[in-house]
């Protein structure tokens, strides 16, 4: 996956569940697969990054990055990813 060539994480499981916390109320589950693990916000989050990437939307300082996820707050505020 795209997002993992580009980046580590130490705890990729648990940077979705800090993204579900900050995002607006929906269901990342998937009924055929109730795993917990919020495959459909995974999903999202790979196919969003690979998008950002072709369109050459990451901004790159140093070792560090962000791209905005496309979601909201419950205050409708956009939240980025700082990679």
């Amino acid at each position: 996956m795209e997002l993992f060539k580009f980046a580590w994480f130490p705890d990729f499981n648990k940077s979705i569940e800090e993204l579900k916390s900050l995002a607006m109320d929906e269901n990342w589950d998937n009924s055929k697969h109730p795993t917990g693990k919020h495959p459909i916000l995974i999903n999202y989050i790979h196919h969003t990054f690979c998008k950002i990437k072709i369109e050459n939307k990451i901004e790159n300082e140093g070792e560090f990055c962000c791209f905005n996820t496309g979601l909201v707050t419950e205050n409708q505020e956009e939240i980025y990813g700082y990679l």
